[in-house]
């Protein structure tokens, strides 16, 4: 049975992992300037909005994970993109609020079948360097959309948020088009049916517990970006769509980019300080962005977050699936704590900024980093102290067989 997908494979499932990003993230723009401007929501109602999609597409990830390690990841592929297709397509015809959550909380449910499974079939039966480059292609492959959808979406919802869905669509369609008439992947099995993975061993690491703290930590900053700073900026610093569309693709630009380098390089593999250092980062960038209020301003900040978002995200999947026997549901987990943290941070970021304003948001960003990464020292501390326990008490049983030796041997 083959273990590995092959240079066009892996290159086909790349072009698929762009298309669907680039329609989700169009996506996830032009929902935000729909609800504010077609639907008039106010920030809070349009974070928890952003949030039950997300947390429809969590809950999914969990309930029918069982389900989803019985198909063949191509069919769940093909599955979520035509789900997404038709989903898109229907939110951009209906005027009914009630409908349009309906529609919503679906198009989270049946993306479900996407992510984990596409990360976990392109670095199956890879490790270490190997495993870090191909994370690095695909991450590449997803983010480099991150750069051209936001100003498309922006330059699109200025002319009508209607179109942007119908965009959307039309990319996923493209997308499942293509999947449906390639014979490359179709016959690596299911996770269930890949009889390799039970005769490996498992040798995770305990730096992906680290690294999925960051990855929450990188998340709840960036849905701020993505979520509350596009209405902070109609509505206070009055920037227009394409401006706002134009500084959230320069973030994109640099995540793609950064994505690279964290791919070609393994200075960072299996070192905790670099996983802190960037969660901290990420906090200082918050608590600057408080205090600025100009569009390089802005767009300096976010290249920091971009570079930030990067290297968090790169770790969480480095460290996550190194040494794991199944890599779809480690991948599953990484997609459920990202999408967690989205949740947290679309219902929370759209609570407190129309409860206070931005600089309060920003700050409240920075003293959550500060507090995680405090608590993540203590544990460190407490795991050395408890490996130093360990090896002294092995160190005294030892000793003590030996001095009982010694003495058998005296009384002898």
């Amino acid at each position: 049975m083959k273990k590995l997908l092959n240079n066009k494979e892996q290159k086909f499932l790349l072009f698929v992992a762009f298309l669907a990003s680039g329609a989700d993230n169009l996506f996830g723009l032009a929902l935000v300037f729909h609800l504010k401007s077609f639907f008039l929501l106010d920030s809070m109602q349009i974070g928890i909005f952003s949030a039950l999609q997300i947390a429809s597409y969590f809950l999914s990830c969990i309930i029918f994970e069982k389900f989803y390690e019985k198909l063949k990841p191509m069919v769940c592929i093909a599955l979520a993109c035509g789900g997404m297709f038709l989903f898109s397509l229907f939110m951009g015809i209906t005027k009914s609020l009630n409908l349009f959550l309906v529609l919503l909380v679906l198009y989270g449910a049946i993306k479900s079948l996407l992510w984990p499974q596409l990360a976990g079939l392109i670095t199956r039966g890879k490790e270490g360097k190997m495993l870090n480059r191909t994370t690095g292609k695909f991450n590449f492959a997803w983010s480099s959309a991150l750069g051209i959808s936001p100003f498309f979406s922006g330059f699109i919802a200025e002319r009508s948020t209607t179109l942007s869905f119908f965009v959307t669509c039309l990319i996923m369609m493209l997308a499942f088009v293509f999947i449906i008439n390639n014979n490359s992947a179709r016959i690596a099995p299911s996770d269930k049916d890949n009889s390799h993975i039970s005769n490996m061993l498992d040798n995770s690491t305990y730096l992906r517990y680290f690294t999925w703290v960051g990855i929450f930590l990188a998340y709840f900053v960036n849905q701020m970006t993505q979520i509350v700073f596009p209405i902070y900026a109609l509505e206070v610093l009055h920037i227009s769509e394409t401006t706002t569309g134009t500084i959230i693709s320069i973030k994109g630009i640099v995540v793609a980019l950064m994505f690279i380098f964290f791919g070609r390089f393994d200075f960072w593999h299996f070192k905790i300080s670099w996983i802190i250092f960037f969660q901290l980062l990420v906090g200082v960038a918050a608590l600057v962005l408080a205090n600025i209020s100009s569009v390089l301003g802005f767009i300096l900040l976010f290249i920091l977050i971009g570079i930030c978002f990067s290297a968090l995200y790169s770790f969480s999947i480095f460290h996550g699936m190194s040494g794991t026997v199944n890599k779809s549901r480690r991948m599953m987990i990484h997609e459920v704590v990202l999408a967690i943290s989205c949740v947290v941070g679309s219902v929370v970021g759209g609570a407190v900024y129309k409860a206070f304003d931005w600089r309060y948001l920003m700050q409240l960003c920075f003293n959550i980093v500060f507090i995680v990464v405090v608590l993540e020292f203590i544990v460190l501390y407490l795991r050395k102290r408890s490996k130093s326990m360990d090896l002294m008490l092995s160190w005294t049983k030892k000793k003590g067989k030996e001095d009982n030796t010694l003495n058998k041997q005296d009384i002898n």
